[in-house]
């Protein structure tokens, strides 16, 4: 009994914990990522684990914990160790040892969710009145809509329905799409005639510009391949006495819930902050220029992209779903209509909790063609001396077509023209004409033509042929 006993120890010498210096980590990395045939991924046990975002500087000889996949890989991790020459300088932060080494994706998943947690319970801990101070005053609709869960099904159901030739959404006997106005209204936004809006950098952006604008200390520059890890930037955006926190916060809301960034979205890393943003929230600062247009085009690219099997639903959202879900919402009517003496108070505050049940969606809903809590006096029906509404997301330039949405103009629907959208990249002649055309844009008082909801009979047959 006693021999076999220490035969199972024996055996599982080598599957024991062995801790090893820090500066190791280029040798594991070598060896389990280099090396031929299948390996079982380490699993850091330490408990002095810190998530990703830690700046912490420690001694490169701290201990970390590492569990061995058996005997014979242990023994040549460790001679590879012993072949490697040390150098201890300059100091090595946690964030070079937890990138070197597979990370298992339920601990990725279990990281993204403590640091949504902690953004969450920040949001909610800042006063009414610092949502008051610009630029922040443009993000204050997500102290309503960040707890709004993605209906995922309904989200599907309804992009089923887009045409991305058409930019529109096309039911069993009609077409919307959310228009400028509309998508603002959601975020207790009124747009005024010559507001400017706030657009990425150009596609030769100089890096060192960007890096300047930085608010949290980057000592080793800016990688446009990695991006910015956020949560040095929640540590500085819950400081409100400086101007820069409030560019930390801006920038950390942005990327959370607004503007979820391209670069979690292809690598799939929680926590992990665009750059280009940084551009955008010094616009919205200095030059008080408004972010919703690249909301609203960064949503409207994630439903192009799945429309056109660009990318999958599941992957990580692109812009701003919860918006794109609280605008379906209300304009298919699945949720009742808002009484005539709320109307002048209702908001997102109200709509929150009106959202949150489920809904019985169909073939064929019933659409609100006008919602009078959103409160809309003009809509934009053309812009850069166009014909449409092109406007812009961080990347592409996206549009939509008023001709095809006349009902939601207050408009008699007649035939649209033929058109065939196709999105192009962000060019430096596109954002020039974008920054300087948009204030001058083609609007419609709502209701100034004739009765809502009315089409031709050339309509009708064209819609259904």
């Amino acid at each position: 009994m006693k021999a076999k006993q220490n035969h199972r120890n024996n055996k599982g010498a080598f599957n024991s914990p062995l801790y090893l210096g820090a500066n190791c980590s280029s040798v594991i990395h070598r060896y389990f990522f280099q090396s031929s045939g299948a390996r079982s991924h380490p699993v850091i046990t330490d408990s002095r684990y810190y998530p990703a975002g830690d700046e912490h500087h420690f001694n490169p000889l701290e201990l970390i914990h590492i569990r061995l996949p058996s005997k014979t890989d242990a023994i040549q991790l460790v001679m590879g160790i012993i072949s490697t020459s040390w150098d201890l300088s300059p100091p090595i932060t946690r964030n070079s040892i937890l990138h070197s080494l597979l990370i298992p994706l339920h601990l990725k998943q279990v990281s993204s969710m403590a640091f949504r947690n902690q953004v969450s319970s920040f949001i909610q801990s800042l006063p009414d009145n610092l949502w008051e101070i610009h630029p922040r005053n443009q993000l204050a609709w997500l102290r309503y809509f960040k707890d709004l869960k993605p209906d995922t099904s309904f989200l599907s159901w309804l992009i089923g329905h887009f045409n991305p030739n058409t930019m529109v959404f096309r039911f069993e006997d009609s077409e919307v799409t959310p228009t400028y106005e509309e998508m603002c209204a959601i975020m207790g936004h009124h747009p005024v005639q010559d507001e400017t809006p706030a657009l990425p950098p150009g596609p030769r952006c100089d890096l060192a510009e960007i890096a300047a604008l930085c608010p949290v200390y980057r000592p080793g520059g800016i990688d446009p391949n990695q991006g910015l890890p956020l949560e040095p930037f929640l540590n500085r955006g819950s400081m409100d006495v400086n101007p820069s926190w409030g560019r930390a916060c801006c920038f950390l809301l942005l990327n959370m819930y607004a503007l979820l960034n391209v670069y979690a979205m292809k690598n799939r890393q929680p926590g992990i902050g665009d750059f280009r943003l940084l551009t955008v929230v010094r616009d919205m600062q200095v030059y008080r220029r408004t972010v919703f247009m690249m909301i609203i085009g960064e949503t409207m690219c994630w439903v192009r992209d799945i429309a056109l099997h660009v990318t999958n639903f599941n992957i990580h959202h692109r812009g701003c779903p919860m918006l794109l879900q609280a605008w379906a919402l209300d304009k298919l009517r699945m949720i009742p209509s808002v009484l005539a003496s709320s109307i002048p108070t209702y908001g997102p505050a109200n709509f929150w909790p009106c959202s949150r049940g489920q809904f019985d969606f169909g073939d064929n809903p019933v659409i609100r063609w006008t919602c009078p809590w959103w409160r809309i006096r003009l809509a934009t029906a053309g812009s850069v001396n166009l014909s449409y509404v092109l406007y812009a997301s961080l990347d592409r330039s996206m549009a939509y077509f008023p001709d095809r949405i006349h009902r939601q103009y207050g408009v008699v629907q007649r035939i649209p023209r033929a058109h065939n959208f196709e999105s192009g990249s962000m060019t430096p002649n596109l954002l020039t004409n974008l920054a300087d055309r948009w204030r001058n844009q083609n609007t419609w008082y709502m209701g100034q033509g004739v009765m809502q909801d009315t089409v031709t009979p050339e309509y009708i047959d064209w819609f259904h042929s």
